[in-house]
């Protein structure tokens, strides 16, 4: 599926690393709702940069107990895999933290680090971040962490993170839904009426790519599957509750929504 209206990241991006090898590093914060197209985002732009940069990645997990520094570890994993690269072998985490550092500054090549679905850290990495972020500036490096702004309560570490790494070394790019011309355009050629996908998905690239690709008669299982596992985590009387208003099409009237949810006011 092509990568529509998604020009204006892209090209901020690029002037990102663009700066972080002339000028200054720097570290962006790629927010969106689950299936926003994040990481299509920056897979697209890691492509393209990968011509000028080296391009090192980190993964975290919906883990029940999160891996401690899992996506630094990866990072410094791709590092020491390149010739000259630093070995991380018996450092202690500061020692750590500070030889990533060196190895992201001057004379170092630019790098571009992506670090995938930041909601999902453990606290040791996001210290890392922090400790990284603070001294972004003076180091040869666009910084990239996704996360999911919408599974992000105010009582998330992440939201600490976020709050601290502010100024002008610090960026917010936000990946937000598709247009209903987009939905059209990528209707083009299927059975499926775009205004119907648009008003269904809400403009979701993943629900919308994933309805575009099978009969109109069709939920996808691959839906059904990523709904259910939204769910899981939610109390019993939420998932009845998400329930029965899927079963309610567009906007209901407040009354009825009172009548149908009265068994559940008061409950988790």
């Amino acid at each position: 599926m092509d990568l529509l209206e998604r020009q204006a990241q892209l090209e901020e991006l690029t002037r990102y690393l663009h700066d972080a090898g002339t000028r200054a590093g720097k570290i962006a914060f790629v927010g969106g709702e689950a299936g926003a197209g994040k990481s299509a985002l920056v897979e697209h732009f890691a492509q393209h940069a990968s011509r000028s940069a080296r391009v090192l990645w980190g993964h975290c997990d919906a883990l029940q107990t999160s891996r401690v520094l899992g996506p630094v570890n990866e990072v410094i994993a791709g590092l020491s895999a390149l010739p000259g690269g630093p070995q991380a072998a018996g450092l202690s985490r500061e020692q750590l933290f500070s030889r990533l550092f060196e190895t992201l500054s001057a004379p170092n090549p630019l790098s571009l680090v992506i670090l995938e679905d930041l909601h999902w850290a453990d606290e040791a990495t996001f210290d890392f971040v922090r400790f990284i972020g603070r001294r972004i500036q003076r180091t040869r490096c666009l910084m990239l962490a996704t996360y999911r702004d919408d599974e992000i309560a105010p009582s998330h570490l992440l939201r600490g993170v976020l709050g601290e790494l502010t100024g002008q070394h610090s960026a917010r790019i936000r990946v937000p839904a598709l247009s209903l011309t987009a939905v059209e355009q990528l209707s083009l050629g299927t059975q499926r009426n775009p205004q119907t996908v648009y008003e269904v998905t809400g403009g979701n690239p993943f629900f919308v790519r994933e309805l575009l690709s099978v009969p109109t008669d069709t939920v996808p299982e691959t839906v059904r599957d990523a709904v259910l596992a939204r769910l899981l985590p939610c109390s019993a009387a939420a998932r009845e509750v998400a329930e029965l208003v899927s079963l309610l099409p567009g906007r209901t009237d407040l009354w009825l929504a009172r009548a149908l949810l009265a068994r559940w006011i008061g409950r988790g």
